[in-house]
């Protein structure tokens, strides 16, 4: 390198400059940078004259004699990546917006648990006769809010899910007409994700076209329900004894079933997602000898109201065991008419698993804070059918051996019917029960 300055001279032609003519040329650029620059000891955050007088660089922990050493560190290497490893820890604890306004969303990572479970079926319209499908799915274990859908062409779909899409062709195609060639461009898809679960492609013709409205909107041809607490239908039994109380609970669930799956809520009253030939098991656990009249009443409201009536004669720890394990294994859920005044009724929550030496299912008692006037006030508004035994002054059924007519509702030679008994009724219902 040349430092002379000589004239005619050209900067890098020369040679290999000496010790001494690369301090002049140091000092040179200290001088300039002395006279372009000027410290700041106030408005620089890593800068500072310590107890000696020297100035000492936070950022770098360097020490300088003077403003000429320290000018010359903030544009040396260290100094400058320093600064560069601040900025990057300064935006990941304090990420900024971006430009547009939207937050920088931070990229997420689960573990696929596999394809959930699910369901197509072919519908039609009861009035214009218009084909549609129905796809019914299972996500028990989701963990968002809600699953996201979209209807897509074959060509939108990532690779990931062309496969997925290929998969169904070939194992779960729709049999629509004129549908023989399996070209999966011909066909569109219905795209359901939900973490964490493998997405589900349901695929059917390209030709048939979607009465599908505009926006996000739903329509009596197109909608969409998701029930984040729905379980399925198919997995619920109720312990029915023929009882006033287990009859309120018939009637709270029978209605409760017919809301959820007649699709009332979700824009479409004619279409029924009940499965086909569906019927609430009805168990009935006794090891005594029921009245005549009760087992009667059984028979007829079993009927009446479209039951599947089981009735197992043994204790109910061994009933229960028998009926989940031999009889109906997709029970988990058994809805029981079980009453705070009831015997351990204190001790029972809304839901509660059963104890760890019983069959595993989930009692749930609707009506566990329901009085006894409560009942009879439901089923006489309700002008209900229940059994005769009730109006000839029992209150409270069991066996033929262990059960007798409430001795406060006594008048003369005759009984009172059980709804008359309102003063203590929680207190007396049972009192007609022996204790064996």
């Amino acid at each position: 390198m040349d430092y002379s300055d000589r004239v005619n001279s050209k900067k890098g032609a020369g040679g290999i400059a000496d010790k001494h003519e690369a301090n002049i040329h140091t000092k040179r650029r200290i001088k300039e940078l002395l006279t372009s620059q000027v410290l700041d000891l106030d408005n620089d955050p890593y800068v500072f004259r310590n107890h000696l007088g020297l100035l000492e660089c936070r950022l770098c922990l360097t020490t300088h004699t003077n403003e000429a050493s320290y000018i010359s560190h903030l544009g040396g290497r260290k100094h400058t990546m320093n600064l560069e490893k601040r900025r990057l820890l300064d935006e990941k604890l304090n990420p900024k917006p971006l430009q547009n306004g939207m937050s920088e969303v931070e990229k997420r990572h689960w573990t696929k648990i596999g394809r959930p479970s699910y369901k197509v079926t072919k519908i039609r319209h009861p009035e214009f006769l218009r084909m549609g499908i129905l796809v019914q799915v299972q996500l028990p274990r989701i963990t968002v809010k809600e699953p996201f859908f979209r209807l897509m062409s074959y060509y939108e779909l990532s690779s990931k899910n062309q496969n997925v899409a290929k998969s169904f062709l070939l194992r779960d195609k729709l049999e629509y007409d004129d549908t023989d060639d399996l070209d999966p461009s011909k066909f569109q898809y219905l795209v359901i994700s939900a973490e964490p679960y493998e997405n589900i492609s349901v695929a059917f013709p390209a030709l048939k076209q979607i009465d599908k409205p505009d926006g996000e909107e739903m329509s009596d041809n197109y909608w969409w329900y998701w029930d984040e607490d729905s379980r399925d239908v198919e997995e619920i039994a109720l312990s029915y004894n023929g009882g006033k109380d287990c009859l309120v609970m018939l009637i709270l669930l029978m209605a409760s079933i017919h809301k959820k799956f007649s699709s009332e809520s979700v824009a479409n009253p004619k279409l029924n997602l009940l499965p086909k030939d569906y019927r609430l098991d009805s168990i009935f656990i006794n090891s005594e000898t029921s009245f005549p009249e009760l087992t009667e009443f059984i028979k007829l409201s079993t009927h009446y109201y479209q039951l599947n009536p089981i009735t197992i004669k043994s204790s109910l720890k061994e009933g229960f065991e028998h009926y989940l394990n031999e009889v109906n294994t997709k029970i988990k859920v058994i809805v029981v008419g079980i009453r705070y005044a009831d015997p351990y009724g204190s001790q029972l929550l809304y839901e509660q698993e059963t104890d760890h030496n019983w069959p595993k299912f989930l009692r749930v008692h609707p009506i566990l804070h329901w009085h006894y006037v409560d009942v009879w006030e439901f089923l006489i508004a309700c002008d209900l059918p229940y059994c005769s035994l009730y109006d000839d002054g029992y209150t409270s059924l069991g066996g033929v051996e262990t059960t007798e007519r409430n001795m406060f509702l006594r008048v003369g030679d005759s009984y009172l019917p059980a709804y008359m008994l309102e003063e203590y009724a929680d207190e007396r219902e049972r009192v007609g029960r022996k204790r064996t």
